[in-house]
């Protein structure tokens, strides 16, 4: 009885060690946590300048902040070709109104195709 009552005890004093030993692993100072790296691409051609990891990861940055202002300007601009079209087709009358909905939505007409000459065969009898 001694013998499982001292492997039951072993068991615990292990679980609890490893627990200790293992939160410790998480824990830094506030002032030594690693930023988290960013991921990103590079420039055409730029993979082959060298840049250090630091480099790398500024660019990274820079493009970021800039992928956000430029989408913020692409959905401004998006907003000003609606309103340009908008304007646009207050110049229309009802009924090329009613025409451009009309071709708008209707099927597209395409072209038939050309007629494409057969290829030439070839003849089994060369010039002589």
């Amino acid at each position: 009885m001694t013998r499982k009552v001292l492997m039951a005890v072993a068991l615990v004093v292990s679980f609890l060690a490893g627990g200790w030993l293992l939160s410790g692993v998480n824990t830094r100072a506030a002032g030594d946590e690693p930023k988290p790296k960013l991921r990103g691409s590079l420039y055409s051609k730029w993979r082959e300048l060298g840049l250090t990891d630091e480099q790398k990861q500024q660019v990274y940055k820079v493009r970021a902040d800039y992928k956000a202002k430029i989408d913020e300007l692409e959905k401004k601009i998006a907003a000003l070709k609606k309103e340009e079209r908008a304007k646009a087709e207050e110049v229309l009358t009802p009924a090329q109104k009613a025409r451009l909905k009309e071709l708008l939505s209707g099927p597209k007409e395409t072209s038939p195709p050309k007629d494409k000459a057969p290829p030439k065969e070839k003849s089994d009898v060369k010039d002589k």
